[in-house]
């Protein structure tokens, strides 16, 4: 099995600001910059982590990071991955409760026993 690698464009506007700066000649000088932004990551409706990234393939970085933490098993299955990015949310639709979503929710029923 090949697994093809998911690379930042560095073409894309979003990924870089520039800014200006001196030379080591003293010379004005504008250069490209990576910028960070914060990446808000949800599992269905629960809010998982903001992660600071560069925003390239914001819904591949909300999975592999659910299934890298071990928030989404591969027996779960995902009905929809859905970004928004005025405001930098991505959100991982499933099928059932996730074990996540089901553990909050023991939580909250011993907090108020």
């Amino acid at each position: 099995m090949t697994i093809d690698a998911i690379l930042p464009d560095p073409k894309d506007p979003r990924l870089s600001r520039a800014v200006e700066g001196v030379d080591e000649t003293g010379q004005p000088k504008a250069i490209s910059v990576i910028e960070e932004r914060p990446l808000t990551i949800y599992l269905n409706r629960q809010e998982i982590v903001t992660a600071m990234t560069i925003g390239d393939h914001p819904e591949y970085l909300a999975l592999g990071f659910l299934l890298n933490q071990g928030m989404l098993k591969e027996t779960d299955q995902v009905t929809g991955i859905d970004f928004d990015e005025e405001l930098e949310v991505v959100v991982v639709r499933t099928a059932g409760v996730t074990d996540v979503e089901d553990k909050k929710m023991r939580r909250k029923g011993a907090e108020h026993d």
